[in-house]
């Protein structure tokens, strides 16, 4: 029975109705953004005397929106039971499995060297990917900090804990219509301004607040894809009669 409900669920998180091809090309590019930028930090130019330092969290909004967007769309499609125990163990699931493992992973290899250089090469601070001291690590662990690229990693598992929640407000908002639910994503835009102005984030910041006008705007792009889909399913039904 155990084997059978990991089935299920690897069944249903695996389901290709939500793919959308060209998005993995976009995904794709983001990252080519965001490598083109740590490279040109470090003074390696694909192209002579190109340098694209700066560019680089560009390519992470463009994956904050991507992810936004992505996950939206098929909580959507559970219309009221977005909360529910299936649904939740099915997103979880995902979500944990994905990330955390190799992230973990990451953070001890940068915990273990830093203690190898400081105990047998006598330096400090230093460690693969970045030094690490086991305060830090336990801060990484709940998404307390970002050091480096985890920083984007904190934003975006912190914005998983909201999403369903959210999700399941514009379930019930757009049963009010199109006008109410644009209404309800202009409000929510304005309102993360008010608690939390562009003006008080501070470089790679690992809290989610500065970022929520871009996970705002993800989410409203795959309301209106499901709008989409759901008018070309009504068309190609009447198409049959």
């Amino acid at each position: 029975m155990p084997g059978r409900v990991i089935k299920m669920l690897h069944k249903e998180i695996s389901h290709k109705q939500f793919q959308i091809d060209s998005l993995d090309g976009l995904r794709g590019f983001a990252a080519l953004i965001v490598v083109l930028s740590h490279t040109s930090n470090s003074g390696m130019y694909f192209i002579p005397f190109l340098d694209l330092r700066g560019i680089g969290k560009s390519g992470v909004f463009l994956f904050f929106i991507l992810s936004s967007f992505l996950l939206t769309l098929p909580l959507l499609d559970k219309g009221n039971k977005i909360l529910t125990a299936p649904v939740m163990i099915h997103y979880w699931q995902r979500r944990f499995f994905r990330i955390y493992p190799l992230y973990i992973l990451y953070l001890i290899l940068g915990l273990m060297t830093t203690s190898v250089f400081s105990s047998f090469f006598g330096k400090t601070n230093f460690g693969i990917p970045f030094s690490l001291n086991f305060y830090d690590f336990i801060h990484h662990i709940f998404l307390l900090d970002g050091k480096g690229v985890t920083w984007s990693i904190a934003v975006e598992f912190k914005f998983y804990f909201i999403l369903p929640f959210f999700a399941l407000s514009i379930v019930y908002i757009s049963s009010y219509g199109i006008g109410a639910t644009a209404l309800f994503f202009l409000t929510s835009l304005i309102l993360s301004q008010i608690v939390f102005p562009e003006s008080f984030s501070v470089s790679d910041d690992s809290r989610l607040l500065p970022y929520m006008p871009i996970f705002i705007i993800g989410m409203f792009l795959a309301y209106f894809q499901k709008i989409i889909n759901e008018r070309v399913a009504l068309k190609n039904y009447l198409k049959l009669y």
